[in-house]
């Protein structure tokens, strides 16, 4: 009998992945590469407090794709390639995503191709890389209203019932200023959109730009960076709130000790300890509006974080 609100579900996963890759370089500067992979899985996974309530519990859903893979690279000078790629990708569901209304047995893994273009180049002073990619997903997961046999009510369920696609170009690059100071500056265009719904996607920013410098002397690294993340949505209750673009700085030092105190004896390599600032500067993460609860204010974005890390290698 149930008579509590305890929860358990133990969840099992098993996976497995082999694949095979092939290469072939008939010039020098020219290599062709190909490979297929065969992803299994299998997920079993019990609602003990269901099964306690006489309700159905106990689920079993098991997963296969094969996958395959093509690439290209041309050398056209030393330390200048193009390169171009097509690999089919498979995700399967989370285990969570059974129990959006009705059960569906029948949820299958989201699928997409990927295609991959672009350069990339390495001058000693200058090194970067510029692409172009598009992701099509065929059977993206999207929630769907149902209605249950033998009855009139409409239910919702989590079905393979959409098309998505995330297309863009990324541009990033490095320089090297001296032996102490080195920048980047990076930029990215993303167009994220759920094909079927009609909906962008939620948390992806039309375009992202970086730029920031690093320092190195001795044993100590520190970095400082600008950012700026363009319009993005925040999804609640089905509709789609919107985030506005916004700058923020991050910030690091950290400082490596050679040889550390106890090394020796410990048997380490190396020890390091670091600072970090995340979203410094930023005051525009509570975005105002008025949600299901009520609530006028809701924090969307992250607020400025700081943490420390102490890292040891053996």
């Amino acid at each position: 009998t149930y008579v509590g609100s305890s929860y358990l579900e133990p969840v099992v996963t098993d996976t497995y992945e082999p694949y095979v890759a092939l290469s072939y370089q008939p010039m020098d500067r020219l290599k062709f590469s190909a490979g297929v992979k065969y992803l299994y899985a299998t997920r079993d996974f019990r609602d003990d407090t269901a099964l306690a309530q006489g309700k159905p519990g106990q689920f079993n859903a098991t997963f296969s794709s094969v996958l395959p893979s093509l690439g290209v690279n041309y050398r056209i000078l030393d330390g200048w390639h193009v390169y171009a790629n097509f690999t089919q990708n498979s995700n399967p569901p989370g285990y969570n995503q059974f129990y959006t209304g009705t059960y569906n047995a029948s949820l299958n893994p989201q699928q997409a191709n990927t295609y991959d273009i672009g350069t990339i180049w390495d001058t000693g002073v200058w090194s970067g890389a510029l692409d172009l990619f598009r992701v099509d997903f065929q059977n993206y997961i999207l929630s769907t209203t149902v209605v249950l046999p033998g009855s009139a009510i409409n239910q919702t369920v989590l079905a393979n019932a959409g098309t998505a696609i995330n297309q863009g170009i990324s541009w990033q690059n490095n320089f090297v200023i001296n032996d102490i100071f080195s920048a980047y500056a990076n930029f990215g265009f993303l167009d994220a959109r759920l094909k079927s719904a009609g909906k962008p996607f939620p948390y992806a920013p039309h375009h992202t730009e970086a730029a920031g410098l690093i320092v190195r002397y001795r044993g100590f690294r520190g970095s400082i960076g600008v950012n700026q993340i363009g319009n993005a949505y925040y999804a609640l209750g089905g509709s789609f709130l919107p985030l506005g673009s916004r700058f923020y700085t991050d910030a690091s030092l950290r400082y490596t000790f050679r040889n550390a105190p106890l090394g020796r004896s410990l048997g380490f390599k190396s020890v390091s300890a670091g600072l970090y600032l995340n979203n410094l500067f930023d005051r525009s993460y509570i975005q105002s509006y008025t949600g299901s609860s009520g609530n006028p204010n809701r924090k969307l974005n992250l607020p400025t974080n700081v943490y420390a890390s102490l890292e040891a290698t053996f």
